[in-house]
């Protein structure tokens, strides 16, 4: 299965976002939307590096803590990140849901 777009949030936010695409009736999948969780930053990086490669469009929901805006700030540096792809949040599930009626429709 191929996808159109991918959206990539932490491993522990994965069953919240989950949840939210669930209550609101939003269908990733048969829109080509992919909700993937990653497990460690350096992973992140090497995923969208190949998702660059390939053209493939991609949103990052990132958590606010201590580093999150010094890393968020290299990928935008490696190019990895582009100003509108990307949100820092704290665990605000309104968020999530402005975030996937942007992606799904």
């Amino acid at each position: 299965l191929f996808y159109e777009y991918i959206i990539f949030t932490e491993e522990e936010r994965e069953r919240e976002l989950q949840e939210v695409v669930l209550k609101n009736g939003y269908r990733l999948e048969e829109n080509g939307i992919k909700l993937h969780a990653f497990n460690s930053r350096e992973e992140l990086k090497n995923l969208l590096s190949s998702l660059r490669e390939f053209g493939i469009p991609y949103y990052l929901l990132i958590k606010e803590d201590d580093n999150a805006e010094e890393y968020i700030k290299e990928l935008l540096k490696q190019g990895l990140l582009e100003v509108d792809n990307w949100s820092m949040h704290k665990m605000d599930d309104k968020l999530f849901e402005k975030i996937i009626r942007r992606i799904a429709t």
